[in-house]
């Protein structure tokens, strides 16, 4: 009998059957379908928006990851009056709550994220220091995404709007890159895992597993996009947070600034 439905079975389904997801696809829709539940499901968002809300105040600058000292120094030397800032799969706004709190200038921050959690942390009265949206803005001075790009079916579309939209300062931390076209993987996480804070929201269970489609970014695709349109990168730092661990994968943080700034 097991040899029977080792024949009939894809190979994705049976190892989901087996428990576990397979590591490789051969594309992204067969990478998402693989996944036993969409990374944008209604539980995980709502326990993202309750984490963060028990530990908003709580959070300091040494809680965030390094591209954090990245964004900060853009928000710092951005020309112009108020700086509009663009969190890209920015979760609830973290690093923009920090910022806002250490910087000694104002500062329009706006989060685009899932339709559910924009939702949530928009609607929420403890979250109004920022914008939350699930469409980028027409323009920013400055474009950051942590931990977002290599999850994005079409990760080079995003950057090509990104680099022609964006004044001032592009910013790319936590990223899963390659030197070969993209590979897909199905990543595993905990529930705990997701959001930031020590402190846990009640009713949920920090041990489920949760599983989204991966794919490496071609370092040298992102650089020539940048460089088509008018960036150059100023700072590479080494970063493996946001690896998943294939040998093909290696990670940094790369922060861009425009040759000539547009004016607002």
């Amino acid at each position: 009998m097991r040899g029977f439905i080792k024949q009939i079975l894809p190979p994705f389904l049976l190892a989901l059957a087996r428990g576990r997801p397979p590591r490789t696809h051969p594309s992204w829709a067969q990478t998402l379908a693989a996944c036993p539940a969409a990374y944008a499901d209604d539980r995980l968002n709502r326990f993202r928006h309750e984490r963060a809300r028990l530990n908003l105040a709580e959070l300091g600058e040494n809680d965030l990851t390094a591209g954090y000292a990245l964004l900060k120094f853009a928000a710092f030397s951005a020309g112009g009056g108020i700086p509009v800032i663009v969190d890209f799969g920015g979760g609830c706004g973290e690093y923009g709550h920090v910022l806002g709190r250490h910087l000694s200038r104002k500062i329009d921050y706006r989060v685009v994220e899932n339709e559910t959690l924009a939702r949530l942390c928009g609607s929420d009265p403890a979250f109004s220091w920022a914008t939350f949206t699930s469409t980028p803005p027409a323009s920013a001075d400055i474009f950051f995404t942590s931990g977002t790009v290599q999850y994005l079916p079409e990760p080079y579309d995003v950057l090509e709007r990104c680099f022609s939209t964006t004044r001032e300062f592009v910013i790319l931390a936590r990223n899963s890159f390659s030197r070969t076209e993209r590979s897909f993987h199905v990543q595993r996480s905990r529930l705990a895992d997701n959001g930031a804070g020590r402190t846990l929201p009640s009713g949920y269970d920090p041990e489920q597993p949760i599983f989204y489609p991966h794919g490496t970014i071609e370092i040298e695709r992102v650089m020539a996009i940048a460089a088509q349109a008018g960036w150059d990168p100023f700072v590479t730092l080494p970063n493996e947070s946001g690896v998943r661990g294939g040998s093909e994968e290696f990670g940094c943080d790369i922060a861009f600034r425009r040759r000539d700034p547009i004016s607002t």
